[in-house]
């Protein structure tokens, strides 16, 4: 009996990406790519809409107070919102004693489209998605 309802679920969960995918009128699984990165350094911060705003804040705080003298914050997507949020909380906190340099710009990212009609046909997309770097400079 549980094989048989996890069989159900299986099938209904296969069913709801059907229907989503008839939506858009076509039959494809889009599976993204991670995005490609700089090589992080010490006082490289990576922004993302799953990561914790408080631990991100507490991170960059202490590695300005104790390591570096500046600090990156990276973000791309719906994440940059957050990252500059990030950012004025900082300066905020440390009563405007560092400076903020936002840089923005647009990144490649590739997407595999894979057919659900055709296990063995796969196709790639690009597309441009914004960016924004941040630096946090102690004065």
């Amino acid at each position: 009996m549980g094989n048989k309802r996890k069989n159900q679920t299986e099938i209904e969960e296969e069913t709801k990406k059907m229907k989503i995918c008839e939506n858009k009128k076509e039959n494809v699984e889009i599976c993204k790519r991670v995005p490609p990165h700089p090589i992080w350094a010490g006082n490289d911060v990576c922004v993302t809409r799953k990561t914790h705003i408080i631990a991100q804040f507490k991170k960059c705080k202490y590695l300005l107070d104790r390591k570096f003298d500046f600090v990156k914050i990276h973000a791309l997507g719906k994440a940059i919102n957050q990252a500059l949020c990030l950012a004025l909380k900082i300066e905020e906190e440390m009563h405007n004693s560092i400076s903020v340099n936002i840089l923005t710009g647009t990144v490649e990212v590739t997407d595999d489209l894979i057919s659900l009609l055709d296990a063995d046909d796969m196709n790639i997309k690009q597309r441009q998605v914004s960016a924004v770097k941040i630096l946090l400079t102690r004065l």
